[in-house]
Parts: C-alpha cells; structure tokens; sequence
C-alpha cells in the first residue's frame, strides 16, 4: 500500500513538472498570437512590413543554421518568429520586438523578449528556453536589412540547462 501510494505521488510530480515545461513557450505564443490579431493599423510611417532573414553567425561559429520571418505589427512592435536548426535537432523561438526610437520598425534599436521550444531528433523531451535581447537592425537601400543583437539565454533541454548569452548577426530582406 505505501509503493502504490509513493508511485501516485512520483507520477503527480511528474505530471506537474512536465505541464511547466510546456506552459511558459506556450502562454508566450498565445500571447504573442492575440497581439498580432489585435493590433491596429498604425502603419502609415512603416517602409516595410516584413523581413526574411538568415543567421551568418551560426555556420561559421556554432555550426548551426538560422532563419526568421520578421512582420511589423505597428509603429514601434513586430513580431518575429524564427527557427534555429542544429545537429542534434532543432528550436522554434517567438519573438515581440520593441523599437523605442523614433524610427520605425523594423529599423533601429529594440528590445526583444523570445521564448523557444527545442525538439531533438534523437527522441526524448522537448526542451525550452526563454531570454531577452538587444540589438539594431539596419535598413538599407530600402530593401537588404542587418542586424546585430545579444542577450541572456535561458535554456532547459537535456544536460544544457542554465544561463549563458545568445548573439547573432543576420543578413535579410526587407518587402
């Protein structure tokens, strides 16, 4: 009577640990979902709505391959939503960017809360991660955009559990 008793208690701690590890990416994307459906049309100043980018910094350092689709959501907030693929798997990272300048997104200084679910392809539990980076993006000739951005890095995927800083430097197309 007490194995059976321990065994429900294991499985309920179970059960709890394992719903926080999806909730907090989850709750970040509905989030971020009822902010892209509610937004106004405050787009009057905005060059471009939208930008593809691709990571250059990942294959020459870290030999990981990344891209994002970037779409401006008004004046000063856009929503990015981006894919890291890596050997042993891959990350899905939301993103709600923050232009506090006077320039318009997506151009300038921001701000970017993100969260990320890591799914391996090795099987096991999917891992998350969340953090908040710091950047600039430039926009040039109307059209080709760069961006450089750092910031603390939360991740909690098989034995990579802590902090540790996360940068990049992208190449992208503004439309």
């Amino acid at each position: 009577m007490h194995e059976i008793s321990l065994w429900y208690h294991n499985v309920n701690s179970n059960l709890k640990f394992g719903m926080l590890n999806y909730k907090v990416p989850f709750l970040f994307i509905f989030f971020l979902s009822i902010l892209i459906l509610t937004a106004e049309a405050q787009l009057s100043h905005v060059r471009r709505h939208n930008v593809f980018k691709i990571d250059i910094a990942g294959p020459l350092f870290l030999h990981e391959y990344g891209f994002a689709f970037e779409h401006v959501l008004n004046v000063n907030i856009s929503g990015q939503l981006g894919i890291q693929i890596f050997e042993e798997g891959y990350s899905v990272i939301p993103a709600l960017k923050y232009y506090p300048l006077k320039t318009a997104a997506p151009e300038g200084l921001f701000a970017a809360p993100y969260g990320k679910v890591v799914i391996s392809n090795m099987g096991g539990k999917p891992g998350y991660g969340f953090g908040m980076l710091v950047g600039y993006q430039f926009l040039l000739a109307e059209r080709v955009t760069t961006e450089l951005f750092a910031g603390p890095d939360y991740t909690h995927y098989s034995e990579d559990i802590g902090w540790d800083i996360w940068g990049g430097l992208t190449f992208g197309i503004a439309f």
